[in-house]
């Protein structure tokens, strides 16, 4: 089969046709992922929040443990409604989230293990997620050229770089910093998730 060499016009076309598939197929895929994180962990953040403060035991903050049984809720949604079409920059997109999630997880397996010969503050795991998302919702927005999408994400980049001033100063952590990072997430998840879901999609 000969393959037909496109032209300068085409190629652009093809890519922005990809990109636009790719928005319509997150309106009911990836998107509901930004949006349930987006206020699953502020509800959650609050909950801990309310309960580490009225009991006064700390364990309660292994609740963010949570965190982890959403994505395969997700990824169990995806399958029962896959798009009808998946383009490469669906692929990239996916991937990019396959990685931020293993750097969540092996986060984690490494500070648990640290902490049986070194004195580790399991808090890192905050700022350190704050970067994680944040670095994935802004190259989910470049991948698909929605400026607000890149840009929202610096809010949790900002809170996550004080956050670790205050860890390595010695001012932290807070119990409040659980309530910031909540809104974070509302900010550089949930927002976009609806910027993901309006019909039809438009750039910022």
């Amino acid at each position: 089969m000969e393959n037909k060499k496109l032209t300068e016009q085409e190629s652009l076309a093809l890519i922005a046709e990809m990109i636009r598939q790719s928005k319509r197929n997150m309106e009911v895929g990836r998107g509901n992922l930004f949006l349930l994180y987006g206020y699953f962990t502020p509800a959650l953040s609050v909950t801990l929040y309310l309960l580490i403060s009225c009991t006064g035991h700390a364990a309660w903050s292994w609740g963010w443990l949570a965190m982890f049984a959403v994505w395969p809720l997700c990824a169990a949604f995806n399958r029962r409604n896959p798009p009808e079409v998946v383009t490469y920059t669906d692929k990239c997109i996916k991937n990019v989230w396959h990685i931020m999630g293993a750097l969540f997880f092996v986060s984690f397996l490494c500070l648990s293990a640290f902490a049986f010969w070194l004195p580790t503050d399991m808090t890192i795991m905050l700022p350190l997620s704050l970067l994680y998302a944040a670095i994935g919702v802004s190259i989910t927005g470049i991948v698909l050229e929605e400026r607000c999408i890149t840009l929202l994400p610096l809010t949790g980049v900002c809170l996550a770089l004080y956050m670790l001033t205050g860890l390595f100063s010695g001012a932290g952590p807070l119990l409040e910093w659980y309530l910031w990072f909540g809104v974070s997430f509302i900010a550089m998840m949930a927002v976009p998730g609806h910027i993901l879901n309006r019909k039809p999609a438009k750039s910022c």
